[in-house]
């Protein structure tokens, strides 16, 4: 019994913890930022990618654009871009579901990122056949492909040796393929027996078994490598969230957020801008920085960090870009600063709007609300701004995420709260 208290008392989102309203723990800051990410998505699923004129969310939605239906009937056919018709308000979207299986794989691998496994439920949740039914863009349908590639045997074998059988050749291509979609995410040495097993069944002659082997090798080390699709889009900074809130404050934190980051988007533009953005939400989260302060001294260290800027050249572009929207938020507001900027998926175009809500809004309700009225990929800019603001100022508080926003958010939110004060357990 007093184990179970202990554990109880442990986790940062038990009404004990003071989760709702008091967000003074390293721990509690970490899983506001994940709830609070989740609920800004939910909040704009109904608002999504509007590209219409400048204006065009607040004419048709009013100010508040948040927890409104999907209804088609506002979407422009010829500039917007309806991608969750038939989402009910207050649903995830695409973002939304990549961030829950990160989060729901890092806590199944206690407290690790076991990228064999999440591409396993990766694929099936979205892949044919899975549970998910919705929108996958681009990057998620380029991961399935990946996966699907693997799973096939595409490229699995080693150039065919002189003396072994063609058929012996397809069969261990055959098999081995087949065997790997059902016991490569386990364990190495009962893979490798069963390989064995039915390689022998069929040809027995240590020649294929032993191709066999080699086979399973080259499998394994294909395994190693990011399945991410070549992207550089917003879904891969919103999708790491929960890694982020794992990771905050261990030595090796960027060396495990990019494994995340390029479990999705294997691209070194997107490793740059995220890995960046996931040092503004480790100091919000390690420190309860306000994020505007945490945002000018992560980019003033990177500007003066020659080895980092060197051996990526997208770093250079990072700074700018995160300096530029410093820079603007005394001239304009978020939607008109957004416009500006560009309202499209790049990274390249929503960090510098990101930013520039950070030093012209001051609670998470007014963030979000910004970057959904701004139109365009308003979700993916209001998901990681809400986790920022969240981390900073709490949920159910003056300037965090409104519990009158959280009741609306669909009810798997439950499952997001007891997955993440799961995570935040796991905190080493």
């Amino acid at each position: 019994m007093a184990d179970e208290k202990k554990k109880n008392s442990d986790n940062a989102l038990s009404p004990r913890s003071g989760v709702f309203g008091d967000n003074a723990s390293v721990k509690n800051r970490a899983a506001a930022a994940v709830v609070g990410g989740l609920v800004a998505d939910a909040a704009g699923i109904g608002v999504h990618w509007i590209y219409s004129e400048k204006n065009a969310v607040q004419s048709r939605f009013g100010d508040r654009p948040e927890f409104v239906k999907v209804d088609s009937s506002r979407f422009d056919v010829e500039k917007d871009f309806l991608a969750h018709d038939g989402k009910p308000a207050g649903e995830f979207t695409h973002n939304g579901e990549c961030a829950l299986l990160t989060l729901r794989s890092l806590v199944k691998a206690e407290g690790a990122f076991n990228a064999s496994q999440h591409a396993s439920d990766f694929n099936k949740f979205f892949g044919p056949g899975g549970q998910y039914v919705g929108y996958v863009d681009g990057a998620m349908r380029g991961v399935l492909l990946n996966i699907a590639s693997r799973l096939s045997g595409c490229g699995l074998l080693p150039p065919k040796p002189d003396d072994l059988p063609k058929d012996s050749y397809l069969a261990v291509q055959t098999k081995v393929g087949a065997l790997a979609k059902r016991y490569g995410a386990g364990d190495e040495a009962e893979f490798r027996a069963k390989v064995e097993k039915v390689v022998r069944a069929t040809h027995d002659d240590d020649a294929t078994a032993a191709f066999a082997q080699l086979t399973v090798d080259r499998w394994l080390a294909q395994q190693k490598e990011p399945v991410g699709a070549d992207d550089n889009q917003m879904n891969s900074l919103t999708a790491v969230v929960p890694a982020i809130a794992l990771f905050a404050g261990r030595d090796d934190f960027e060396e495990r957020l990019e494994q995340v980051v390029r479990f999705l988007a294997n691209n070194d533009e997107a490793v740059a801008y995220v890995l960046t953005l996931g040092r503004i939400l480790e100091e919000v989260i390690l420190h309860g920085t306000d994020p505007s302060v945490a945002t000018s001294k992560v980019v003033d260290a990177l500007a003066e960090d020659e080895a980092k800027l060197k051996a990526n050249e997208y770093y250079g572009e990072v700074v700018d870009k995160i300096r530029l929207g410093i820079k603007t938020a005394d001239k304009a507001d978020v939607v008109d600063a957004t416009y500006d900027f560009g309202r499209s998926c790049l990274l390249r175009f929503g960090v510098p709007s990101i930013v520039h809500s950070l030093y012209t809004t001051s609670t998470f309700e007014e963030a979000v609300r910004q970057h959904l009225l701004a139109g365009g990929d308003s979700v993916s800019r209001a998901g990681f701004a809400g986790a920022l603001f969240a981390a900073r100022h709490g949920l159910n508080s003056d300037r965090g995420v409104p519990l009158t926003w959280i009741v609306r958010t669909n009810k798997r939110l439950a499952d997001v709260v007891e997955l993440t004060g799961k995570l935040v357990s796991l905190r080493e």
